[in-house]
């Protein structure tokens, strides 16, 4: 039986901070609740990095495992982090 999960992703641009609760089935490939969340944030997924509140980056092949596997690895607080602004002048 598959459990749910309420994953937690933050965005940061300056000072403002938007808290986004996604639902989860722990079936689901994290990319596809990845999909999901760049459509609610207005992101691209080529630009897109993710990392815990410690600072651990996820990699792309963490995109392929299963929510539960992703909760098990890292908890479910992670920080959205927009390559496409990272450096821009």
């Amino acid at each position: 039986m598959s459990q749910n999960f309420v994953l937690h992703f933050t965005t940061r641009i300056g000072f403002e901070k938007k808290s986004i609760p996604f639902p989860s089935s722990s079936s689901l490939t994290f990319i596809d609740v990845i999909t999901e969340v760049c459509k609610k944030v207005g992101i691209s997924q080529q630009s897109l990095s993710l990392a815990t509140p410690g600072g651990i980056v996820l990699v792309a092949s963490d995109f392929n495992k299963t929510v539960k596997q992703i909760v098990e690895e890292y908890g479910t607080a992670f920080e959205i982090i927009d390559q496409g602004i990272v450096g821009s002048s």
